[in-house]
């Protein structure tokens, strides 16, 4: 629930038409492929990984980028 809260506070808009824009194309794909999928459960998807991928890139700039 933290990374959900945190897409929205710390992502900014840029994360959250990236979480949209992950979910239409993702039910754009299965609708072609004629897949059922939830929208719901892709938006949320989204979401969350938008979440996940901006904790991810400040922890490595946080340290430096050291890989």
């Amino acid at each position: 629930m933290l990374v959900v809260a945190y897409a929205f506070c710390g992502a900014g808009l840029i994360g959250l038409f990236g979480a949209l824009a992950g979910a239409i194309a993702w039910n754009a794909i299965t609708w072609w492929g004629g897949i059922p999928s939830s929208s719901s459960h892709a938006l949320i998807g989204g979401i969350i990984g938008a979440g996940i991928a901006k904790a991810t890139a400040l922890m490595f700039a946080r340290e430096g980028a050291k890989v």
